[in-house]
């Protein structure tokens, strides 16, 4: 039995998001001034680590890593939307000539983080693939048997 192709492209969204996602929201909290190179080089390592079981686990179709995923990801979209919401309120308020960019990119990546969150959760949390991938762990561990 394969794996379903849109796992591929999910798990890879899961680990950008989840990745940077968590990062990013961790830089986002703290005080100007705080950031220095360990910092970044310690919550690299502290969500690299988490990240990566998450992904694996994904992978092997194992049912908590999914819902923790699933979980993240439903976080991460409320912060998107809050983000996405504060920025649109920023934009009707400031004049259009100053800070355009800033605020084009501040309204585009949070829609599109909300987006491919949205089908990714969704995409996981689909009765079909949540029967498939029983049927996946099923199917490998008789498989495990029968080698051992």
């Amino acid at each position: 039995m394969k794996r379903p192709i849109g796992l591929y492209f999910v798990a890879a969204w899961c680990l950008f998001a989840i990745y940077f996602g968590i990062l990013g929201f961790a830089f986002h909290s703290l005080p100007a001034g705080v950031i220095e190179e360990t910092w970044v080089l310690c919550a690299l390592i502290v969500v690299a680590l988490p990240a990566a079981w998450l992904i694996i686990g994904l992978m092997k179709l194992n049912p908590i890593p999914r819902w923790v995923c699933i979980a993240l990801l439903v976080c991460l979209t409320a912060w998107s939307a809050f983000m996405f919401t504060t920025t649109l309120w920023t934009a009707l308020n400031v004049p259009v000539v100053r800070r355009d960019l800033e605020i084009r990119i501040g309204l585009v990546f949070p829609f599109i983080l909300i987006t491919m969150n949205t089908i990714s959760i969704w995409y996981l949390s689909r009765r079909s693939f949540r029967e498939f991938a029983q049927q996946f762990v099923q199917e490998r561990q008789k498989q495990k048997g029968w080698n051992s």
